[in-house]
């Protein structure tokens, strides 16, 4: 089997991420565009999409973490869901700049309401029809929906199974998120 390594790169000291990665064959996974501090500064956005590109790496193989603090993109809330909606954006507008092969999202499902079936209904919904004009308009890139603190796959399975027929849309274990909930983790 063969392994795919991912290296979260450390901005401040880029040159040893580039040669970690390129030691173990690994691609990098940009987990700064995600940062309000980042997002919302085009300079720095600019800057920073800049000192990855010159590392002259090959950026094909790797992801980026898409916004995910505060974000709702299901929210019934019009407001936080549109806004949520053009943070996801902007994150694909980013990843598109930087060449990267697809980009991780969270949930964003409320962690006090997964036990209610109308809430779940309600998120499967407005997930489905959103991230099928996502996987649409951005077909050349992977979409990866990660467990966040759910205490089973079933909602996430739901959802992949409501795209079904988007397939750059894919399921994504975060294997740290998994052992932060009482899901019993098996070697």
């Amino acid at each position: 089997m063969e392994r795919k390594w991912l290296i979260i790169p450390e901005y401040k000291r880029l040159e040893e991420s580039a040669a970690l990665a390129e030691e173990y064959g690994a691609a990098f996974e940009y987990n700064d565009f995600f940062e309000p501090e980042v997002y919302e500064n085009p300079q720095e956005v600019d800057r920073r999409i800049a000192t990855y590109t010159k590392l002259g790496r090959d950026m094909s193989r790797d992801t980026m973490h898409g916004a995910f603090l505060d974000v709702l993109f299901a929210s019934r809330d019009s407001v936080i869901r549109e806004r949520s909606r053009a943070l996801v954006e902007q994150s694909f507008e980013i990843a598109e700049r930087l060449g990267v092969r697809g980009i991780v999202f969270h949930t964003g499902i409320l962690d006090g309401l997964i036990k209610s079936e109308a809430y779940i209904e309600s998120w499967i919904r407005e997930a489905s029809g959103f991230w099928r004009q996502m996987s649409e308009r951005y077909s050349s890139m992977d979409i990866f929906m990660e467990n966040t603190f759910e205490d089973s796959p079933e909602v996430l399975i739901r959802l992949k199974e409501s795209l079904s027929d988007c397939t750059n849309f894919k399921l994504c274990l975060d294997y740290g998120h998994a052992c932060l909930t009482s899901t019993q983790i098996e070697s």
